[in-house]
């Protein structure tokens, strides 16, 4: 891994990636574990309508992310497109604290947020384009520690937003540190592009027609193990927007736990991702995948359970090895499934990523509507170890 790590940081286009990947982390760490603490808690809307606006949000990036990246097989040209995608985060998130009503949170989460994270899947896109001639175990070993650079952020960000809240700080603040932070991936983008590498990329124009492309992304093998790993993704994803619920309302904690909290489990992700590839030289993706979704399963069994107790901090051990798992090898399981389409590889990690926020929504809104955030975690971990076993099983005959 070291290795890797090494490689990365030589190459200018994985080093700008990297870069660029670490500073989408460090968004990610301030917004998800607090956004719903936001919406319910600063701006008064219901645990209903929170899960309309995380599920509306979610269709639309979904909708952005496929034309963005056919987009940019189809004209091979991915800076501009990632330039304003960070512009737009920048813009949303400085709305929010700027605003700061009901219909800036609505206007950036359900309008501006969509279009702006589609520069996930694109940066892994780009680093797709960059490993094109690596092995597959070292192109996954790559695109791991790229994902590993996602999470490390959670371990620095995290405390510092702890400390933060514990001396007073309104939760407000948040959108104005994330407008700073996509305005240094904006520059980052802008400044250090390096053109003389970018032109030597193998990254030709796709010369697909739109529906062409979109019926490529949407032929059923690969709609069913999007719907499959995103639901897998989708207990991850349930237990961020129930974090802060639980662990404030149900087990008594302050806001600065819960930051400590997610904190711990993204620090232990990094070294569960990183060793991810060694796992796949005796295991097959599924089935890496399939053991992570039983794991985060018990994890969201036990987790409002133990919230208001001292063994809820161990529980973070099995929540990292669960999330590390399933957040970072879908990754390459979806590059392969459209390996001659990077941009189309790219969008379908975004497509994943958003179809599980729109399952985690639903799923959220169920559970607290018949009963509260408890049901909400054990109805995700059920289908979270279903559908791990329903991939497992469609995945039994096809190469991993």
């Amino acid at each position: 891994m070291l290795d890797t790590l090494r490689q990365i940081a030589r190459d200018r286009i994985l080093g700008l990636v990297a870069l660029s990947v670490f500073c989408y982390g460090a968004y990610a760490a301030s917004i998800a574990p607090h956004q719903s603490l936001v919406a319910i808690s600063v701006f008064g809307f219901t645990d209903g309508a929170y899960s309309a606006i995380m599920a509306f949000g979610s269709a639309l990036s979904v909708t952005a992310s496929v034309w963005i990246g056919i987009l940019t097989d189809q004209k091979g040209d991915r800076r501009k497109i990632l330039i304003a995608s960070a512009a737009l985060g920048a813009a949303g998130a400085g709305l929010v604290f700027l605003v700061r009503s009901p219909t800036a949170y609505l206007v950036a989460h359900m309008l501006v947020f969509p279009f702006s994270a589609t520069i996930f899947g694109q940066l892994f896109a780009l680093a797709r384009l960059a490993t094109a001639e690596q092995t597959a175990a070292s192109r996954d070993g790559t695109m791991a520690a790229l994902r590993a650079l996602f999470a490390l952020p959670f371990v620095i960000v995290l405390p510092l937003w702890s400390l933060a809240f514990d001396r007073g700080a309104p939760l407000i603040l948040i959108y104005g540190v994330l407008a700073l932070g996509f305005a240094v991936i904006t520059a980052l983008l802008a400044i250090r592009w390096p053109s003389a590498r970018a032109a030597e990329l193998n990254d030709p124009k796709s010369g697909i027609r739109f529906s062409a492309a979109l019926r490529e992304m949407t032929a059923w093998p690969v709609t069913a193990r999007i719907l499959v790993i995103a639901s897998v993704q989708a207990g991850v994803t349930l237990y961020m927007v129930l974090l802060g619920l639980i662990m404030t309302t149900g087990g008594g904690r302050e806001t600065s736990d819960v930051s400590l909290f997610a904190g711990l489990v993204a620090g232990l992700e990094v070294p569960f991702m990183l060793a991810s590839p060694m796992l796949l030289s005796r295991l097959s993706k599924s089935a890496l995948i399939a053991a992570a979704a039983f794991i985060h399963a018990g994890f969201l069994c036990a987790f409002p359970l133990a919230a208001p107790y001292p063994v809820v901090w161990f529980l973070a051990i099995p929540a990292a090895m669960g999330a590390a798992v399933t957040l970072s090898v879908p990754i390459a399981y979806m590059q392969d499934l459209m390996s001659a389409r990077p941009g189309a590889g790219g969008a379908l990690i975004a497509v994943l990523h958003v179809t599980g926020q729109v399952i985690a929504a639903a799923v959220f809104g169920l559970g607290t509507a018949i009963s509260g955030y408890g049901l909400a975690a054990m109805l995700g971990a059920g289908l979270a170890a279903a559908s791990g076993l329903t991939l497992l099983m469609m995945d039994r005959r096809r190469p991993a």
